[in-house]
């Protein structure tokens, strides 16, 4: 689950993100949201087998479900979808992830106030914006790749492409607030 002021944060950016597709009543972050299981408070049960095509949503899937949020996004061709997601160059759907990426990631750093995530080894953790709608993606996904549909340079040069316009998610101590920018305390 991710912490209820960065998702306030990822809301004011990318927003209104009105529906979590992979949640419970107590790890919602939206109003409206999709549970696994049955559960009384749920609009629906299994995000799979909802449409996503007309919404914005909000995703924080289990990791093992990232490959399979991407193909439902391109395949309905979803708008926008706020996907929380790590950054994990070795994996299959990565690639897929760049191209969809509609804007530059957001970062995580690992600290306890930024999830509800022991510290442990694991990838940075990142916010996406992605569209499965070709018209709205932007030169941004493109750019990372060749003509001939390969990367351009090394995976860790892709990466530092990826997020070099990167707002990194900080710990202000003169609010005490996670922001992206705090304008309160500059």
């Amino acid at each position: 689950m991710l912490d209820k002021d960065v998702f306030f944060q990822l809301n004011r950016l990318w927003g209104p993100l009105l529906v979590d597709l992979f949640a419970s009543r107590l790890t919602c972050q939206c109003e409206m949201f999709y549970s696994w299981r049955p559960d009384p408070c749920a609009a629906a049960t299994d995000a799979f087998l909802q449409d996503w095509s007309e919404l914005k949503v909000y995703a924080n899937p289990p990791w093992n479900l990232v490959g399979r949020v991407l193909t439902k996004v391109q395949i309905e061709k979803a708008t926008v979808v706020g996907l929380v997601a790590p950054v994990w160059k070795a994996q299959s759907w990565y690639p897929m992830l760049l191209e969809m990426a509609m804007d530059s990631p957001r970062l995580f750093p690992w600290q306890p106030q930024a999830t509800c995530l022991s510290s442990m080894e694991a990838p940075a953790l990142a916010a996406w914006l992605v569209s499965g709608n070709a018209a709205l993606s932007t030169t941004f996904g493109r750019s990372l790749f060749t003509r001939r549909g390969r990367m351009e340079v090394e995976d860790e040069q892709v990466l530092q492409l990826a997020v070099r316009e990167v707002e990194q998610l900080v710990w202000c101590t003169g609010c005490r607030s996670l922001f992206w920018t705090c304008s309160e305390c500059g």
